[in-house]
């Protein structure tokens, strides 16, 4: 959940890719292991961008597409992102993860801060350990609300079984409840 942390510096022009273009980069870590990153744009009418990343050394892989479309809604700029990432770990056979993205908004482009803000549902869905992370991204109300806000569950599949519950802010300070005991405690 961190890593969707965003503190914007100011508007940018967005990167607008054409077809074929691609993005290749590769990472070394403090341990001296390595991961490959690969995008490609496949499409550009919609906007469609394939992506790869792995890391041999952490067992690691990475793949997805993201299909951005994009809303103006009067001082703010709504990106409904569609689209998933599967995390595959690869020491663990059938152990996939499958991940849909939340909504994200720039406030505030005309007059007022600039905030970008996520929103809406987001999934993590691992069907061999028969679990889903379903998550809200509340946005801010115009009067009232706070920043940041998240509120999920995780639930067994097969029986529709909600086993925690997740809430607070994804920046500062998240609680799960475990509901098969009732206890609640910071994560």
């Amino acid at each position: 959940m961190s890593g969707w942390h965003i503190h914007p510096r100011g508007v940018k022009k967005p990167y607008n890719p054409i077809l074929g273009e691609f993005f290749r980069s590769q990472y070394e870590f403090d341990d001296a292991s390595g991961a490959y990153f690969v995008a490609e744009q496949v499409s550009h009418h919609p906007p469609i961008t394939a992506m790869f990343y792995h890391s041999p050394e952490h067992r690691i892989a990475i793949e997805g597409d993201l299909r951005p479309l994009s809303r103006f809604q009067g001082n703010s700029v709504g990106m409904l992102l569609g689209g998933y990432a599967k995390i595959h770990f690869l020491d663990r056979p059938g152990e996939i993860y499958e991940v849909t993205y939340p909504n994200m908004y720039a406030r505030g482009i005309l007059f007022g801060k600039m905030v970008l803000e996520l929103g809406e549902m987001s999934t993590v869905t691992c069907k061999h350990n028969d679990l889903v992370f379903e998550v809200e991204f509340k946005t801010k109300g115009i009067l009232w609300g706070a920043y940041n806000q998240i509120a999920g569950k995780i639930r067994r599949i097969s029986t529709n079984e909600t086993l925690f519950e997740i809430s607070g802010n994804w920046q500062t300070a998240m609680y799960i409840t475990d509901k098969r005991t009732s206890s609640a405690k910071p994560e």
